[in-house]
């Protein structure tokens, strides 16, 4: 093979590149919580593609876009870093769910897992039922 085609053919190629998530001012403890999250299991969601998923079970939901997001691959010689990942679709559903974390102050990264996965719980409960 020629080099032009060797160029050609790694420029095809896909690969999973590291991918950071947006501050939404100081929402870092978010981030952390959805990184944990969506690698650990939501990845594993990753192909739920029910056309009412996203209405019954809104804040697993927004976990599973932005796990999508974390997990996608690109061609191996996209120029620069990969885009930071805006994470406000999980805000936003957590928000409309319970008003402690309203806003973009500094919260405990713990009590905002320990609420998302709660919430993710019943939501699955309910689809069992």
């Amino acid at each position: 093979k020629d080099e032009g085609q060797d160029d050609n053919e790694s420029s095809k190629e896909l690969v999973r590149r590291h991918r950071g998530l947006r501050n939404l001012g100081n929402t870092c403890y978010i981030n952390a919580s959805i990184q944990m999250i969506a690698n650990w299991c939501v990845g594993r969601l990753s192909t739920v593609d029910d056309p009412k998923f996203e209405e019954q079970q809104p804040i697993l939901h927004s976990f599973v876009v932005i796990a999508r997001q974390l997990l996608a691959e690109t061609p191996l010689k996209a120029l620069g870093p990969p885009p930071a990942i805006d994470p406000t679709v999980v805000k936003k559903a957590i928000d409309a769910r319970t008003d402690k974390f309203l806003g973009y102050e500094q919260r405990d990264a713990h009590e905002f897992l320990s609420a998302a996965l709660d919430f993710m719980h019943e939501e699955l409960e309910k689809r069992h039922e």
